[in-house]
């Protein structure tokens, strides 16, 4: 099994995509739960348990901070977020696997049978609130920036990759922008065919109307052009 701090060190030039007046990430943060949950949203409350980590709010990736989603399983709430944020059309999602009290990982493939796997680290935030926290491929090894470090624009987004003929995408992604929504994305060149390589790029954004974020390396499958596998990291704007 793979330690759960797996992402701590990981994650993410030719086109570049700014975010719209109309997307829920430049909007101004609300102050009541307004977003709807996703439909794999499991509302059941779990029992207080003292045993609960804290952990800082803006560490969750997926759901949304701020919003109305909950999960009561971590396994629904990989799944949501394997779907609904990185955009797997039908992600295989495996069993719940526990480290430190109350998180633990669970792995995602784009399909069933070999290939690329997306471990998603899953803490439980809140008594009967499963969060995902991060997310890591083996093949995507992120080393600038770190997790949780307050970024600006331009941010020079660098590690270590390996991927079919090359390529993969890199994208900064701000609360409340979901699957193919991104403040910029580009595409740039690492490793292939499973040797890794070294990758950097730089990528220029607007001034997001929310306080964090993330940044992720991904690479689209060949075969039906759908996101195959992932690292994603959470940063903070500053």
């Amino acid at each position: 099994m793979r330690p759960i701090g797996i992402v701590a060190a990981l994650l993410l030039s030719l086109s570049l995509a700014a975010c719209s007046d109309d997307d829920p990430a430049v909007q101004p943060p609300s102050t009541s739960s307004t977003t709807a949950a996703p439909s794999t949203t499991a509302t059941t409350a779990a029992t207080t348990s003292s045993s609960v980590v804290p952990v800082p709010a803006d560490q969750a990736i997926w759901p949304v901070p701020g919003t109305a989603a909950r999960f009561a399983d971590p396994v629904a709430a990989v799944r949501s977020f394997a779907k609904d944020y990185l955009g797997m059309t039908a992600p295989v999602v495996g069993a719940y696997r526990a480290g430190e009290p109350r998180a633990g990982e669970v792995e995602v493939r784009r399909k069933a049978g070999p290939g690329p796997v997306t471990v998603v680290s899953v803490r439980e935030l809140k008594p009967g609130a499963w969060s995902v926290v991060a997310a890591a491929s083996d093949n995507l090894r992120l080393e600038s920036p770190d997790a949780l470090q307050t970024v600006s624009s331009p941010l020079r987004i660098s590690g270590r990759s390996t991927a079919f003929e090359a390529e993969i995408g890199v994208g900064i992604r701000a609360d409340g922008q979901r699957a193919g929504q991104f403040l910029a994305e580009t595409h740039t060149m690492g490793g292939a065919n499973g040797e890794m390589g070294p990758f950097a790029t730089t990528l220029e954004y607007g001034t997001p109307r929310r306080e964090a974020g993330a940044v992720l390396l991904f690479v689209m499958s060949a075969e039906d052009g759908s996101l195959q596998e992932a690292t994603v990291v959470r940063v903070r704007f500053g």
